[in-house]
């Protein structure tokens, strides 16, 4: 009985001069006895050479720096900083070499990233704060897709809106209403005038038709004006119920139940200080602020 030296089988056919029960082991013991001889030649012929880019050079450049066992020092194409790597950019314009798409679709094609980089932080910084456009406008205005504006900010250090703030623009610019509440009269009305305005409540709807019946020229939830909240102490956004035009007056209808009179003092003082002429009405009667 003879027993394969690769594997410590039993040798059942005449492979090998017996030495070997099949024709993968043969090759696999010649591999395994010459393994350490494999390796330093291998470890030779790659002494010197750095292979950890992700862009390596072309296999030509490349055979010819494993010849003569050296690292070639090379630029970065971006902004041409000396790099002693096999690769095509410096650690940072490595950084944001993904967002040159991008930069494109802001119109911006400088070769340097690093500048590329500044135009257009400074040009969404622009956007986004002093224009308040929200992402997904951003997105519909450039075609870029807001998440990767979310991370272009996120990897620029720059911190966008929280939730709050982000809803209270949106009052601002008009881009959300308020919810009407169910448990109240709701719904479309036409003015004498023909205008379609949205109505939150039977007192709203009894003051339209009174404002209808002497044909005032009113708008309704038109308005965004920022005041300071003296209970919570920040600034929030007021929404005026109604706007009569030919009076410059801002008029709130309000029921006893729902009345903040603390908030609406607070909402009074500024229409005030913006020139408003300001009216209140309480249960049908006019309350004094």
């Amino acid at each position: 009985m003879y027993i394969c030296e690769n594997c410590g089988k039993e040798v059942l056919l005449n492979y090998g001069s017996n030495r070997f029960c099949s024709k993968e082991c043969a090759r696999g013991f010649s591999t395994k006895a010459k393994r350490l001889e494999i390796n330093k030649k291998i470890a030779n012929k790659l002494k010197g050479v750095r292979l950890l880019s992700r862009f390596p050079l072309p296999i030509k450049e490349l055979n010819v720096i494993r010849e003569k066992n050296i690292i070639v020092a090379r630029k970065c194409v971006s902004c041409g900083e000396e790099i002693k790597k096999t690769c095509t950019y410096c650690n940072k314009c490595f950084k944001f070499w993904r967002y040159k798409p991008m930069f494109e679709k802001l119109n911006i094609y400088e070769p340097n990233i690093l500048i590329a980089n500044d135009k257009a932080v400074n040009l969404l910084k622009e956007e986004y704060f002093i224009n308040k456009l929200s992402l997904p406008l951003i997105r519909d205005k450039y075609g870029i897709q807001f998440n990767t504006i979310h991370f272009f900010f996120k990897k620029n250090e720059i911190s966008l809106r929280n939730l709050a703030e982000s809803s209270e623009i949106a009052f601002i610019n008009n881009r959300i209403k308020v919810c009407s509440n169910p448990k109240y009269k709701h719904g479309w009305h036409t003015t004498w005038n023909n205008k379609q305005v949205y109505l939150r409540s039977s007192y709203e709807f009894d003051y339209a038709k009174e404002l209808d019946d002497h044909k005032l020229d009113y708008e309704v939830e038109t308005k965004r004006i920022q005041y300071f909240d003296t209970e919570r102490n920040k600034n929030r956004v007021a929404i005026p119920d109604f706007y009569l035009i030919d009076l410059n007056m801002i008029v709130e209808i309000k029921c006893s139940y729902t009345l903040n009179l603390q908030n609406m003092k607070d909402k009074f003082l500024k229409y005030k200080e913006l020139g408003y002429k300001t009216k209140l009405i309480l249960d049908f009667k006019e309350l004094e602020i």
